[in-house]
């Protein structure tokens, strides 16, 4: 369940945002939104350690707290990323 959660996350936000953030790469908009994924996965798995989800992407847990401690930087910046966490969450809390 924890594995198809994480699936729907990275398609919603492939959908909104039109960003693939399984692809290498340090383009804005791609660590934008990998940031964002992060920033939802450990707030929907508040247990998941950083590594874990870190290894989703073949990187390291530093890569991960980095991402989350500029999140906030990136969703005052980039309205397209505060509208996608926002829907994101109202959906996957509509379906639980």
């Amino acid at each position: 369940k924890e594995l198809q959660m994480e699936a729907k996350i990275k398609e919603l936000i492939l959908k909104e945002l039109k960003v693939d953030i399984t692809e290498q790469s340090r383009k804005r908009e791609i660590i934008e939104a990998r940031a964002l994924y992060f920033y939802l996965v450990r707030k929907i798995y508040t247990k998941r350690s950083l590594q874990s989800i870190a290894s989703d992407f073949d990187m390291n847990h530093a890569t991960v707290v980095h991402s989350l401690k500029n999140f906030p930087v990136y969703e005052n910046y980039n309205s397209k990323i505060l509208d996608c966490k926002n829907l994101i969450l109202k959906l996957l809390i509509l379906k639980d």
